[in-house]
């Protein structure tokens, strides 16, 4: 499943719900995209009911990346609904349950760039860098690391 629409990921967080002993948050849960969400893939909160998902980051992620983040959303729902939503978000509880979907290794965040950052590489390894990094490149300036002082080199654009 591509998870592409609304009604995809509405079946998956139902049966997620459902799995976990839940369902009873099913109707009043609101799933949405927002074109502003862009430092994540997506977040839930349970007071308001709601899983909101970044349009522009989600044409960027793969299948699996879209399945894990739906499961991880609704594994918030799930924690905090238990556990209380003054728990931290990504705890024991979390873990369990993301465990219980087949991700034993769970991710607190997920690996799709946040819009305007690109992957670049210096001596400590690869990191992200900003849009103003990529303007300085394109006018010919080099950027060197704060703590290799190695010059910093764009990997690849991140897609648009």
């Amino acid at each position: 499943m591509s998870y592409d629409n609304l009604d995809e990921i509405r079946t998956l967080v139902n049966a997620t719900l459902l799995k976990c002993n839940l369902q009873e948050l099913a109707p009043r849960l609101i799933i949405k995209f927002n074109d502003k969400l862009t430092s994540c893939l997506g977040e839930a909160n349970y007071n308001n009911a709601t899983i909101v998902f970044s349009s522009q980051m989600w044409s960027r992620a793969s299948n699996l990346e879209r399945k894990e983040v739906i499961i991880h959303e609704v594994c918030h729902l799930v924690a905090d609904h238990y556990l209380g939503s003054s728990t931290k978000p990504h705890n024991q509880g979390w873990s369990f349950l993301m465990g219980r979907f087949g991700f034993l290794d769970a991710k607190t965040c997920h690996r799709v760039l946040p819009v305007n950052r690109h992957r670049v590489v210096c001596g400590c390894g690869v990191g992200t860098k900003t849009n103003a990094y990529l303007r300085r490149i394109s006018r010919g300036e080099e950027d060197s690391c704060n703590k290799c002082l190695q010059v910093v080199r764009l990997l690849a654009r991140a897609p648009t």
